[in-house]
């Protein structure tokens, strides 16, 4: 089955008020996406600190709203999600100002009285529970992507594997997922787990639950963007369904 050639992750980078992009424009990416052939496409920033203030997305919507793409194009933005409690850098009202199409979640924070591989993986399936049913998220991004990193940034010497999250964190996720309506994002920094046994697994479990996948690169270049086809041959040779390839509105 063939699936979509859909980037819903991609950073204009030329807005941020701290070592913009200058040439990551709204403009830029969509003339690469044009010849990466991407066929749908979500241009995004993050929202929260110094970095990502809330001007930096009215300055890219701006541009947005001055150009005609010619492809289909939603605009966003990232959250992070700092802890159980489900609270994030933005907030529905910031979505509502900006009238932006989708938001993205990440869980990225660490906490502080981490100690050891099972507590970041427990408190990375709590985040993303709780984005999951917050009803303005509609995808969790790169989910335990960067497990690895913060436990290297913590002092701690343990190695992460997706196998060390368990079976049950998986489906009580999709069920969150299928029954909030709300999108796992496969994303480049998701490839390396492309040969593990538990990730194809819960991609079935996804299948099974009929759960959405969203599809993003992360780009912050611009020759990031197109770096998504290993996702769409994972999942073409998985026989994933093109119908729960996820987009905004759809």
């Amino acid at each position: 089955m063939t699936i979509p050639r859909v980037d819903t992750h991609i950073h204009a980078t030329s807005y941020r008020a701290d070592r913009p992009s200058k040439e990551v424009t709204v403009a830029a990416c969509f003339e690469r996406c044009l010849e990466e052939n991407i066929a749908s496409v979500g241009i995004l920033e993050h929202l929260g600190g110094w970095r990502h203030p809330i001007a930096c997305l009215h300055d890219l919507k701006a541009e947005f709203l001055q150009l005609e793409p010619g492809i289909p194009v939603a605009l966003g933005m990232e959250v992070n999600i700092h802890g159980p409690d489900g609270t994030m850098d933005g907030t529905e009202a910031d979505r509502n100002e900006l009238g932006l199409d989708f938001v993205l979640a990440e869980s990225s924070s660490t906490p502080a009285d981490l100690s050891s591989v099972q507590d970041l993986v427990e408190f990375d399936h709590k985040c993303q529970m709780a984005a999951t049913q917050t009803s303005w998220v509609d995808v969790i991004v790169h989910p335990w992507s960067i497990v690895q990193k913060r436990l290297d940034s913590a002092g701690l010497e343990e190695t992460w594997h997706f196998s060390d999250v368990p079976f049950i964190y998986l489906e009580e996720w999709a069920d969150a997922l299928a029954d909030c309506n709300t999108a796992c994002e496969i994303n480049t920094k998701n490839i390396k787990f492309f040969e593990d046994p538990l990730y194809i697994e819960f991609i079935g479990i996804l299948v099974k639950r009929g759960a959405r996948i969203a599809i993003g690169s992360d780009a912050h270049k611009l020759e990031r963007i197109g770096s998504t086809e290993p996702i769409y041959q994972f999942l073409e040779a998985q026989g994933f369904p093109a119908e729960l390839i996820w987009f905004p509105h759809l």
